[in-house]
């Protein structure tokens, strides 16, 4: 299948609803979330003296891997019914129903799902909620003395989808110190084939992940466990180390691959240019559009290319790129496999931020022996 015009029509509709979901969800959201929610006000109703309101809503996968779990947090009026979604942590966070976890949604699908409340204002519904910004310094090596923190992962499920075998598990960590926790460090190394993950929120894409936003009034408390589970692309399962925030230690870093991010002229021989196309607000927020092309200017064709996009935390769209790694890195769409970039050709591809700042974009082609 043909990518490139899929990922076209895909952001023409996101483009489309970005206003109205900005404006109702009233919070910044970056696009490697692999979903989107829209939700309608369908009647308002007296009863028994009292305003209902009822609402449908609708997920729909943005990403380019099957959905089968979500984290949703719902905060504001009074539920009186809900449907389509469920909880099992008293509505602290719900995730798609039992028929939906067995049947993901596919890239462009949507999954239906709606509620009614008590009075005439929706909910505000976050997905892939993000805790408030900050710089911590972590200990990532979950045998260090200082860590009071442990995790342990169960396979849960498995499945085939194609030739690629789908793997599930369910994961607890406790605390065995003597103090509550409200963020704690988790690494999942060599993470390649993960695509989906629930009850724990990153806002690095992945380079670090911490509790979910409800754990900040309900921390982890000395002798508790957090649930949490992920699904990844493989039958063997991560490697995931835990600790709480330390001060002034610095976490190790990790690099499985060796590749050149800097584009140095005498190495690398791709290069790349942003040009604004748009820019919008919405209320206060400035949405500014670029449109870029990455240009082969060597001798060979390419169909992978080492993209790094340096401050890309306001980044909230990206097209005809991709990454496996949670924005780590960002390589060319899977349909360049097959029609790779021919020396002296360009790619076009584009991104939306959440400001009016260009990113600082770094390209090259993939250098075996080069070192990062």
């Amino acid at each position: 299948m043909h990518w490139k015009s899929i990922y076209g029509i895909g952001f023409l509709v996101l483009i489309a609803a970005l206003a109205v979901y900005s404006s109702q969800t009233g919070n910044n959201y970056h696009s490697l979330c692999p979903a989107k929610n829209k939700c309608e006000r369908v009647k308002t109703w007296q009863e028994s003296g009292q305003t209902l309101t009822k609402f449908n809503c609708y997920i729909k996968n943005i990403g380019r891997h099957p959905l089968g779990n979500v984290a949703i947090n719902l905060d504001g009026a009074q539920v009186k019914e809900i449907w389509e979604v469920e909880s099992s942590d008293k509505g602290k966070t719900f995730n798609f129903v039992e028929w939906r976890r067995s049947s993901p949604l596919g890239f462009g699908d949507v999954h239906s799902w709606g509620y009614i409340v008590y009075g005439k204002e929706p909910l505000e519904v976050n997905i892939c909620d993000q805790k408030p910004k900050g710089q911590f310094k972590a200990v990532v090596n979950a045998e260090l003395p200082q860590c009071k923190l442990t995790n342990e992962c169960k396979k849960a499920n498995s499945w085939v989808n194609g030739n690629i075998t789908n793997t599930q598990f369910e994961c607890e960590i406790k605390n065995i110190g003597n103090e509550p926790y409200s963020f704690i460090d988790i690494r999942i190394n060599d993470n390649a084939a993960l695509y989906n993950v629930w009850e724990i929120i990153t806002e690095n894409y992945g380079i670090s992940w911490n509790l979910v936003n409800w754990r900040i009034e309900n921390s982890l408390q000395p002798g508790k466990t957090h649930k949490w589970g992920y699904i990844v692309e493989s039958d063997k399962p991560l490697d995931v180390q835990v600790c709480q925030y330390i001060d002034n230690v610095v976490a190790p870093q990790n690099h499985t691959k060796k590749i050149v991010s800097e584009a140095t002229p005498s190495v690398c021989f791709v290069n790349n240019k942003c040009t604004q196309d748009n820019q919008w607000k919405n209320g206060e927020q400035v949405n500014t559009q670029y449109s870029c092309k990455i240009t082969n200017n060597g001798k060979v064709p390419l169909s992978h290319i080492d993209v790094r996009l340096n401050n890309n935390t306001e980044l909230y769209n990206i097209w005809e790129l991709q990454t496996s790694n949670y924005g780590i890195s960002f390589d060319l769409p899977d349909w360049r496999i097959q029609n790779a970039l021919e020396p002296g050709q360009s790619h076009s591809w584009g991104y939306i931020v959440t400001d009016n700042k260009e990113l600082d974009v770094k390209v090259c082609q993939y250098i075996t022996e080069a070192t990062h």
